[in-house]
């Protein structure tokens, strides 16, 4: 009898275990769940809530810079058995999207060096994701290597950007626990053509991806002016570390995404 129940006991274990590895599919983990998605659909009812920067020549920091800033209010991404699920599915789509960047580089750049961040651009075209609507958001979302399980065009068939964004977060934070000695810090600055209202809730979800946000307006009709400016704001907030950012702009812009990393 003692035999049996040993083998009863461990029979429970190995279920117990393996019941912890269940198979989830990857855009499962970073898909908008029914709640989620009803409470989109109250707010879009209700209208999105917009801002308009003020400008970039402003000598004071907005109130809304502040808010935005405010990393108290970010929810903490998990390392739990479904959190580290996440970061193992989500590193294989930066790599596999980091390879295909670079080969194409070193194509069109024979010969010459190249520097590439798999993370950042991930992060960037993760941030796009984020304000595109309808084929533009599907198509991104595919390059993203997010799949759905079912060819439904509804709201449980798109993935939620800033769950995504916030274990690109995790990812980064790892890799700097394990070195204490590496400085890696991120500054993501949007601007925007004058009188333009920016979503609220898209700047907001921009937040899981650095460690600090500025949005102002810019002059873009201008472009010379324009790229004076810009420069000389980015090299303030970057303590120098980042001069002449820009050579040129389109007049034609309403919107200019800066992100810039530094590390040491």
């Amino acid at each position: 009898m003692n035999l049996a129940a040993d083998l009863f006991c461990l029979l429970v274990c190995l279920t117990a275990v393996t019941s912890d590895r269940v198979y989830v599919h990857p855009f499962n983990l970073f898909s908008f769940n029914k709640s989620t998605c009803e409470e989109l659909e109250s707010l879009g009812q209700g209208g999105k809530k917009t801002f308009v920067p003020v400008s970039i020549e402003s000598q004071t920091t907005p109130a809304y810079e502040d808010d935005l800033n405010d990393k108290d209010k970010l929810e903490a991404p998990s390392l739990s058995g479904r959190g580290r699920q996440k970061l193992s599915y989500l590193k294989d789509f930066v790599y596999i999207l980091g390879v295909r960047f670079y080969s194409e580089l070193r194509e069109a750049r024979q010969g010459q060096n190249v520097l590439l961040s798999p993370t950042s651009l991930y992060g960037s075209l993760v941030s796009f994701y984020l304000g595109a609507s309808n084929q533009t958001a599907a198509d991104l979302q595919g390059l993203l290597g997010f799949v759905p399980p079912s060819g439904n065009p509804d709201c449980t068939s798109r993935v939620d950007g800033h769950k995504v964004l916030s274990s690109l977060r995790m990812i980064e934070s790892l890799i700097k626990s394990r070195d204490e000695e590496l400085l890696f810090s991120k500054t993501l600055c949007l601007f925007s053509a004058r009188g333009v209202p920016l979503s609220q809730l898209f700047v907001q979800d921009l937040l899981h991806s650095t460690d600090a946000l500025y949005v102002r307006a810019v002059d873009f009709t201008n472009p010379s002016e324009a790229a004076k400016q810009i420069n000389a704001f980015v090299e303030a907030k970057s303590e120098g570390q980042s001069k002449c950012l820009l050579t040129d702009i389109d007049p034609s812009a309403d919107l200019l995404f800066v992100v810039d990393v530094r590390l040491a």
